[in-house]
């Protein structure tokens, strides 16, 4: 296991070489993103990805919690691994095309972020890691609830303008997803979503 000062080496290092790339590369890849934002009219889109990806990474659980300036996006999957870091930041870039059983294999997903912020942060010790565009720097380890400050989990981390979205958004979004929505699931057994004071749990059918 590659301490957090490796780790952060080794972000850093992606980032020079995304920095270092021939011109025309780095022009395509911030196209890509400025039309990533555009893939959905529904701004909470990505949330509908994160319930996808955590699944693919084998999570049984999913906690999303809404803060004054950020949301809180947690698996108990998989952990991140370096070789997972640029497909992240990357639209039309995936680390999942040669797995036909999983669902989001082709490196959009997260791109759908940007209708929200174009910076946020994953955390999954050794790795800790801020997305700006198409740059990467090591983060700084977030304080996190006693639910989600774990080793098994994988914290999303997604700083927003306050009341962007507001709990009654999130919360809307939640009852949006019903029994239907979650047969295609594999893994998740439970998606949890705490917003403005209230949680609201939503167990997978047929997965207790």
């Amino acid at each position: 296991m590659p301490t957090s000062e490796e780790a952060a080496r080794a972000v850093r290092l992606l980032d020079q070489g995304l920095r270092s790339g021939r011109g025309v590369h780095r022009k395509m890849a911030e196209g890509a993103l400025h039309g990533a934002k555009t893939l959905s009219t529904d701004r909470l889109q990505v949330l509908s990805e994160f319930v996808q990806n955590s699944d693919d990474a084998g999570a049984g659980q999913l906690r999303i919690l809404l803060r004054s300036d950020d949301i809180l996006v947690a698996h108990d999957g998989a952990g991140l691994r370096l070789a997972d870091v640029l497909p992240l930041g990357m639209p039309w870039l995936s680390g999942k095309t040669a797995d036909a059983e999983v669902t989001g294999r082709f490196g959009i997903g997260l791109s759908t972020l940007r209708a929200l912020t174009t910076v946020w942060e994953v955390h999954c010790h050794p790795l800790h890691v801020r997305f700006s565009g198409t740059n990467l720097e090591p983060a700084a380890p977030p304080e996190l609830p006693d639910g989600i400050s774990g080793p098994e989990w994988t914290v999303f981390r997604i700083p927003l303008a306050p009341g962007t979205p507001t709990a009654a958004q999130l919360l809307e979004w939640f009852e949006d997803w019903n029994d239907a929505s979650l047969l295609f699931l594999r893994h998740l057994r439970s998606l949890e979503v705490t917003a403005g004071g209230h949680s609201t749990v939503l167990t997978c059918p047929g997965k207790m």
